[in-house]
């Protein structure tokens, strides 16, 4: 088997974590980037423009781009399609056109696409040319992987902008449910609770070490059911998670909620959403 390429041996390999199928996906994926990465980067960029999302990027996976296929293989290509998005951040941000860097932050289905929205229109006067914007469109949960990023957009000369987008578990839950029936994109619970406690720790963190750098600055937005509204610091800190455990509770609570509202309505979620939230679900 040593000589046979490495592609072939991944499906042969044993692993529990990913069914066959997965592997078969997961695999064509990763051969696909390696062989053809800059088809597929051009692909990425005309589709969904200088905004760096690692779901925007799974979607270049053909057996994921279907709804079935966002459930069953959303997390077997969760990692291939993140070493793209990040190959082409790290190309995209030593671009001279791109005025500002401004990172995304916020816990799964916090409402950034509104959040935005929001912050562009009251910021266009201000900013000049949205054009130059290249944006990084996600959770910002990972503390060490996000300065990374910061540090080389500071140095290759562009100023950063912090964007944490606060919304209510409940709310973010609830969104987050109906992103999955009408899109397919899942993550399991733990996930879900993960990105909110860590969003939120990596920004003030974030803060606490760039607060007084000109280079760098901070936005707050806090969302609700149908708008969101500019904030600041101290209402991000009265909001502040006391722990992993208090938001995956929060979340827990929230899903059994909507599931028994949904029932009682007659539109009960269906069944593979219901697994697909479980701690032993297919979303990342």
């Amino acid at each position: 088997m040593g000589l046979l390429p490495q592609f072939i041996r991944k499906l042969f390999t044993t692993d529990s974590k990913w069914s066959k199928d997965e592997r078969v996906v997961r695999a064509r994926f990763e051969r696909a980037i390696r062989t053809d990465y800059k088809k597929l980067k051009s692909a990425y960029l005309r589709r969904f423009g200088p905004v760096i999302n690692t779901d925007s990027a799974k979607e270049l996976s053909p057996e994921y781009g279907t709804d079935d296929g966002r459930v069953r293989f959303s997390k077997c290509v969760y990692d291939p399609a993140k070493q793209l998005v990040d190959s082409i951040y790290a190309e995209e941000v030593v671009e001279e056109r791109w005025a500002t860097v401004m990172f995304l932050a916020g816990g799964a289905a916090s409402g950034k696409t509104t959040a935005v929205a929001a912050w562009k229109n009251s910021t266009k006067n201000r900013k000049g040319n949205l054009n130059s914007l290249l944006t990084v469109d996600g959770t910002l949960s990972n503390l060490t992987a996000a300065s990374q990023q910061i540090e080389l957009a500071l140095e290759t000369g562009h100023v950063v902008t912090i964007f944490y987008i606060y919304c209510p578990v409940e709310l973010a839950l609830f969104r987050a449910l109906n992103r999955a029936v009408d899109l397919g994109r899942v993550l399991t619970l733990e996930r879900f609770a993960q990105t909110h406690f860590d969003a939120q720790r990596t920004v003030l963190s974030l803060h606490e070490t760039h607060q007084s750098n000109a280079g760098v600055e901070f936005a707050f937005m806090s969302v609700r059911e149908n708008s969101a509204e500019n904030t600041d610091l101290q209402n991000i800190l009265e909001s502040r998670y006391e722990s992993f455990e208090a938001v995956l509770a929060l979340a827990n609570e929230a899903f059994k909620n909507e599931q028994y509202r949904r029932k009682v309505e007659g539109n009960p979620l269906p069944e593979r959403i219901i697994a697909a939230f479980s701690p032993a679900g297919a979303g990342h």
